[in-house]
């Protein structure tokens, strides 16, 4: 019977139970085995009789009794990553008597492993690795994962996902930590000088302004380099002398010269036209660059992963990503070294990282971080509790971490680590974003600027008659 148990045991097969009669008699008994009965602790194997069937009945109502329930004081060697927030240690990881001392572990995977351990009566021993994976071959596997696949320990902890690579050679248990892992910024960027100045506009109004000049300055350049100075004249006025320099300073806000006034109604209505939507413009500007100098000190926060790249912002990250460039990909493998790139240096960096790590470092450096995140969640981190494959742990502490999560005891004991204020830095950053003019704000002045140079076109078309029609003739010398 004890080679069967044994068997049962190698196997990791937790319920097992051998029915025996005897040859004389009719009493018919049931044995299991344990491995942490409080007198051997997964040394040696403890048969007992749990049941026993006579005279038409069971002795007692259970079959297959679960004794994982109670360690009875059993001895676990865990294994763990020190990485706050999720796990720390509070003792000096040297010391042999502190690796022994329960209450030493902390952090919110800590805090979560110590209250399964006090429920099921287990006593743990740690023992530290500052990495817990290598994800190539099994037989290059380094620090926990090396433990536990060499059954040097029992389980391991510390800030492991569940979608490690190489998972598959362990067994992982319930979810009891979830955290987004975030793109992480440099909130509240400054904007750049340049950037100041065009805020006011869209950058399609930018465009038709430009395109505007751009055709007024080429009109003008050809008829004077074609030599049709009756043209010019008719169009700009004959005593407008400098024409080009004149668009420049009307568009500023200057006066036009008495001498540069144009004496030709349709050159009047030209000019009128070109002030009037100058004016407008400049107020326009003027009063939005007031809110823009007023309110958005700081660029806004990108919302998503497209905007990133967009922006031209530029990945620090362990690995190169699926769901971002290579080419605007650096490669850095410590992790706070990237927070302090992204924090330190004005320029578009980005990292990625839990979104409770991050919020860990505004708090250890809150008179300097000024890091946030991108709205948009790559994908949700999920924590684990690795063992062995297939390890007869692994049902009872499944059991205790779903119930302490349905409880929403994991939830609290999160909170408890990671304050809400250093979550989220947006909002302690002046990042107001003003809106900028659009066509649709200006549509008003467009139609007033088309119509004056319509009136100006009917008026060229006037002036061009009033040499045959002697009445159109004095209604026209009537305005000038």
């Amino acid at each position: 019977m004890m080679k069967i148990f044994e068997i049962c045991r190698k196997m990791n097969v937790k319920n097992v139970v051998i029915m025996t009669k005897p040859l004389v008699g009719k009493v018919i008994s049931f044995y299991t085995y344990s491995l942490y009965n409080g007198d051997y602790c997964n040394t040696e194997l403890a048969m007992k009789e749990i049941n026993r069937y006579e005279n038409g009945r069971f002795q007692n109502d259970f079959l297959f009794p679960d004794f994982m329930k109670n360690f009875h004081g059993c001895k676990l060697t865990v294994c763990a990553r020190i990485i706050p927030p999720m796990l720390t240690f509070n003792g000096d990881r040297s010391n042999e008597s502190h690796l022994k001392e329960m209450h030493r572990l902390a952090g919110i995977e800590g805090e979560i492993l110590k209250l399964v351990a006090s429920t099921m009566d287990i006593k743990l021993e740690y023992r530290f690795t500052q990495s817990y994976f290598n994800p190539g071959r099994n037989d290059s596997f380094t620090g926990c994962i090396a433990d536990l696949y060499e059954n040097r320990a029992d389980m391991a902890i510390g800030g492991m996902g569940a979608l490690m690579p190489n998972g598959h050679y362990f067994s992982a248990s319930y979810t009891h930590h979830t955290s987004p892992y975030v793109f992480v910024v440099r909130g509240g960027r400054p904007f750049g000088p340049i950037t100041k100045l065009l805020n006011p506009l869209q950058m399609n109004v930018w465009q038709v302004i430009l395109a505007q000049l751009f055709i007024i300055i080429i009109f003008i350049a050809w008829i004077e380099r074609r030599g049709w100075w009756t043209l010019r004249n008719f169009i700009l006025g004959s005593h407008n002398k400098y024409s080009i320099h004149n668009l420049f300073v009307t568009l500023l806000g200057s006066p036009l010269p008495n001498y540069a006034v144009p004496r030709r109604n349709f050159a009047r209505f030209i000019l009128v036209a070109w002030l009037l939507w100058t004016l407008e413009l400049r107020n326009f500007y003027q009063g939005k660059m007031f809110d823009t100098l007023r309110q958005a000190k700081r660029q806004p926060t990108p919302k998503t992963i497209h905007e990133l790249i967009d922006k031209d912002y530029t990945l620090l990250s362990s690995i190169y990503r699926d769901y971002f460039p290579h080419n605007k990909t650096i490669i850095i493998s410590n992790t706070v070294e990237r927070l302090h790139v992204v924090n330190s240096l004005d320029m578009p960096f980005t990292t990625t990282e839990v979104l409770d790590f991050m919020s860990y470092y505004n708090m250890i450096n809150w008179k300097s971080s000024t890091l946030t995140y991108v709205d948009e969640v790559i994908y949700m981190y999920h924590c684990v509790v690795y063992f062995p494959k297939h390890s007869i742990l692994l049902p009872s502490f499944n059991r205790k971490l779903k119930l302490l999560s349905d409880a929403g005891i994991t939830s609290f004991v999160a909170r408890q680590y990671i304050h809400p204020y250093y979550c989220n830095l947006k909002g302690q950053i002046n990042t107001g974003e003003v809106k900028q003019i659009t066509h649709k704000q200006l549509i008003g002045l467009y139609y007033i600027y088309v119509a004056l140079n319509g009136v100006a076109v009917m008026v060229f078309i006037l002036e061009l008659g009033w040499k045959k029609i002697g009445t159109l003739k004095r209604v026209i010398d009537r305005f000038n």
